[in-house]
């Protein structure tokens, strides 16, 4: 039953992405296409140079806009079909509240996913031609060096906490819009300002626990720039990070379960 939702969500919210995505591959294309007449042409140059600028900044602009775009759609999905209008039919459907969560949790990663890579294909057509010179073994003998002359840690090591830290993100972040979306959903008026209160409410718990996490991983003890201790006060910090950040989102989404499960209100 699961599939079968995730592929019902799924044909719900490509309408959604789909022209977005097709937005943002024109605009790289078409800045792709000055910045190589840019480099090509000899006469005149400024007015290309100061073209290729343009598009340049509009390209930046885009890929914020299209992240931004990906987290609003995922959230106005939920809430219409959980909390709006759509709400009435999902909550009549023969299937587990969990199940319904799930399906819409696990499509929010793949839409996230999708835009990441699509974001990462732009940057390499953008750069390809480019690089000239360059490698992938040059350019992960720089990486390495970087990470471990500043970072004083082994490129593995590094490489398995970041990859943790984005995987769950990619849940945590969607978890905190439903989660927020839940809480709103108890009001009777105002679901969608009490869902942005409630949001406002989770971040700045989440920003202060992660303060205190700071300090308790002895932050202050690095601030001198003792290098000594800067590896082991930063595992520390990555490590309490990703416990808070498995605890909290394990919480949040049981927070929603529970609401949608116990206490629904499509009044």
């Amino acid at each position: 039953m699961l599939s079968k939702l995730m592929k019902q969500d799924y044909l719900s919210t490509r309408r959604l992405f789909f022209p977005s995505y097709l937005v943002f591959i024109i605009i790289s294309v078409l800045n792709k296409i000055l910045l190589e007449v840019a480099y090509t042409t000899a006469q005149p140059k400024d007015a290309l140079e100061i073209i290729s600028v343009i598009g340049l900044t509009l390209y930046v602009i885009s890929i914020v806009a299209l992240f931004v775009v990906t987290y609003v759609f995922i959230c106005m999905h939920f809430y219409r079909t959980m909390s709006g209008e759509q709400g009435y039919l999902t909550h009549t459907l023969p299937v587990k509240t969990r199940t319904v969560i799930n399906s819409k949790l696990f499509n929010s990663v793949i839409w996230q996913i999708g835009t990441f890579v699509l974001v990462m294909l732009s940057l390499l057509l953008l750069l390809a031609g480019e690089l000239d010179g360059l490698d992938f073994q040059s350019i992960f003998s720089h990486y390495k060096h970087f990470v471990e002359t500043n970072m004083y840690m082994s490129v593995g090591a590094f490489n398995v906490e970041i990859i943790i830290t984005c995987f769950i993100s990619l849940f945590s972040s969607s978890l905190m819009f439903y989660c927020s979306i839940a809480i709103g959903h108890l009001f009777n008026k105002h679901k969608v300002g009490g869902a942005v209160i409630a949001y406002i409410g989770i971040y700045m718990i989440l920003q202060m626990l992660g303060t205190i996490l700071m300090f308790m991983s002895g932050f202050l003890t690095i601030i001198n720039g003792d290098a000594a201790d800067f590896y082991y006060v930063y595992n520390r910090i990555m490590i309490y990070s990703i416990i808070m950040s498995i605890i909290t989102t394990v919480i949040m989404y049981f927070v929603t379960e529970y609401i949608f499960r116990k206490r629904l209100n499509m009044e």
